[in-house]
């Protein structure tokens, strides 16, 4: 069995609202590790692997949720990447969402 796992970073976290979106794209059900309001972790599973979402919230600078925003800062913006083509992964992205 396949094991993913994912981390959801929000700068203005709305829980409920991702909650909300993963039942309603989900064909697994959606199992929930704390409140609906504050989970830590939402796990799916398939009949061929498991996707678990965690959730972190900034809570002061240098904590883990700091350190991982500048992980990724760092890799996206030092991609050699013109302005437009990094325009248009964004986009593409945020279609998927909707």
């Amino acid at each position: 069995m396949l094991t993913e796992y994912c981390t959801i970073l929000m700068s203005k976290p709305v829980y409920s609202e991702v909650l909300g979106r993963m039942r309603y794209v989900s064909v697994a059900p959606v199992g929930v590790i704390g409140e609906s309001g504050r989970w830590q972790k939402l796990i799916l599973k398939g009949k061929k692997g498991t996707l678990t979402f965690n959730s972190l919230k900034r809570e002061r600078p240098g904590d883990t949720f700091s350190n991982m925003t500048l992980g990724f800062h760092n890799l996206f913006w030092n991609v050699r990447a013109e302005a437009a083509d990094r325009r248009k992964v964004v986009k593409e992205i945020l279609k998927e969402l909707k």
